[in-house]
């Protein structure tokens, strides 16, 4: 059952318009730091480099190496412990040089070298802290010092 109405005014006039388009202003672009204050509901004043927050660590990124440079690792003793250590991961639980190699050859026993940290911000942006601003001093296990 249908009805039917009968408009005062035209909806489209004539030359004005396509019968499907409405009249409405083109909507602006929004540009990246809109969408961000729209997004996180923060604004410059509110977050700004160099400003201090908590972070929660979420996980931490690391690269496997070439094959090559695998063949040209030199596991080391730590002196103190008699313990043979991995330079890439720094897993240093090895009693036996042979066992170093064989956590080299293993599939997924050695993550690689570590290249940074993955955090969640206190107001739930993620982030990202490269090793080399994690410290001023070298850092080998990067699980020990977060």
């Amino acid at each position: 059952n249908f009805k039917t109405f009968r408009l005062n005014q035209p909806l489209v006039q004539r030359g004005n318009c396509k019968p499907s388009a409405i009249n409405r202003e083109p909507k602006a672009a929004l540009n990246p730091d809109e969408i961000f204050d729209m997004t996180y509901k923060e604004s410059p004043n509110t977050f700004y480099v160099g400003k201090l927050m908590q972070g929660r660590v979420t996980g931490f990124r690391y690269k496997k190496l070439p094959s090559e440079e695998l063949d040209k690792a030199a596991p080391v003793r730590n002196q103190e412990t008699g313990q043979f250590q991995c330079p890439f991961c720094g897993k240093n639980d090895f009693a036996e040089l042979t066992e170093v190699w064989n956590h080299f050859d293993a599939v997924d026993d050695c993550p690689g070298k570590c290249y940074g940290v993955n955090i969640q911000l206190e107001n739930g942006i993620p982030a990202f802290i490269n090793i080399q601003e994690l410290s001023d001093s070298v850092v080998l296990r990067v699980e020990d010092r977060v």
